[in-house]
C-alpha cells in the first residue's frame, strides 16, 4: 500500500510539462524558433511535428547539444501525451529516448543549463516505470540536476518552478513514507510546502509574463500549507491566463476541478 502512495506523491513532479507561450519563453529569439514554437505552445498534434522536425535536424547535426536537448524535450512531450492516453508502452519508449538524447547533450555541453535540466526531467519521468527503490533514485537525480542547472542559470524561472514542484511533492509524503525513502536515499531532503511556495514565487517574479502552470502549482502548494483562501486567489489568477498550448489545456482542467472543490474559501 505504501509503495503506491509513495510513487503517486514523490514522482508526480516528473510528469511536469510546461504550459508555455512565445511571449513568456522568447521563442522568436531562439536558435530554432519553428521547433520551439511547436514545443512551447503547440497543441497536441504539434508535439509530434516538433519531434519529427527535431529528429530531421538531429540527423543533419548529430552532435549539436542545442538540438539534442530539444529532442529530449520533444520526447518528453510525447511521453506525456501517451501517458495521459494510458499507452504505457509508447510512453516508456519516448522517455527512454529522451534520456538518451539528454544524456548525450549533457556530455557534449555539461555547462549548458538546458542539457542539465532536460536530463533531470527525463530521468525523473522514467521513475514511474521502475521499482520503488529506482523511483526514489530517479527523484534524487531530478533534484540534483535542477540544483546544478540553477547554479548555471540563476535567472531561468522554469528551474525554480521545477524545484518548487519537487519540494511540493516531497512535502506531501507521510512520516512513514519519508522513513522508507531515507532508508534508500540517506541525503533525502525534507522541504516544506512553504519552501515550495518560495521557489514558485521566485519563478513568478522572474517570469516575463504570466505562467498558468506555475500559478496552478502555487495554488496547490497553498492548499498543502492549509492556506485555502490564498490558494483560491491563485487559482482564479491562473484560470484567467489564456489557454495557448496542450499543456495549458491540461492545467485548465485541473484548475477548474480545484476551484470547484475549494471555491467556498474564496474571500
Amino acid at each position: 500500500m505504501y509503495s503506491k502512495l509513495f510513487v503517486l506523491s514523490l514522482f508526480q513532479f516528473a510528469f511536469v510539462q510546461f504550459g508555455e507561450c512565445a511571449e513568456l519563453f522568447a521563442v522568436n529569439n531562439s536558435k530554432y524558433p519553428e521547433i520551439d514554437r511547436l514545443l512551447y505552445y503547440g497543441k497536441k498534434d504539434d508535439k509530434a511535428k516538433a519531434y519529427n522536425l527535431t529528429m530531421e535536424l538531429n540527423n543533419k547535426q548529430p552532435n549539436d547539444p542545442d538540438v539534442l536537448y530539444r529532442l529530449a524535450k520533444a520526447c518528453h512531450c510525447l511521453y506525456d501525451i501517451k501517458r495521459r492516453e494510458n499507452d504505457k508502452e509508447a510512453s516508456e519508449k519516448y522517455i527512454l529516448q529522451g534520456i538518451e538524447y539528454a544524456k548525450k547533450a549533457m556530455e557534449l555541453a555539461p555547462n549548458n543549463s538546458n542539457t542539465q535540466k532536460w536530463y533531470g526531467i527525463c530521468v525523473g519521468a522514467n521513475g514511474q516505470f521502475q521499482s520503488l527503490k529506482e523511483k526514489i533514485k530517479c527523484g534524487v537525480v531530478f533534484r540534483d540536476q535542477m540544483n546544478k542547472a540553477i547554479q548555471m542559470a540563476p535567472k531561468d524561472f522554469t528551474l525554480y518552478s521545477l524545484k518548487g514542484r519537487y519540494q511540493y511533492e516531497i512535502s506531501k509524503l507521510s512520516f512513514f513514507e519519508r522513513k522508507i525513502a531515507v532508508l534508500i536515499v540517506s541525503d533525502l531532503d525534507e522541504p516544506t510546502a512553504e519552501d515550495a511556495i518560495a521557489n514558485c514565487l521566485k519563478a513568478e517574479e522572474l517570469a516575463p509574463a504570466p505562467w498558468k502552470e506555475n500559478q496552478l502549482l502555487i495554488a496547490k502548494c497553498y492548499i498543502e500549507a492549509g492556506e485555502y483562501a490564498k490558494a483560491v486567489q491563485w487559482l482564479d489568477k491562473a484560470k484567467a491566463i489564456p489557454v495557448v498550448s496542450y499543456e495549458d489545456e491540461n492545467s485548465q482542467k485541473e484548475i477548474n476541478e480545484l476551484l470547484s472543490e475549494w471555491k467556498s474559501y474564496r474571500e
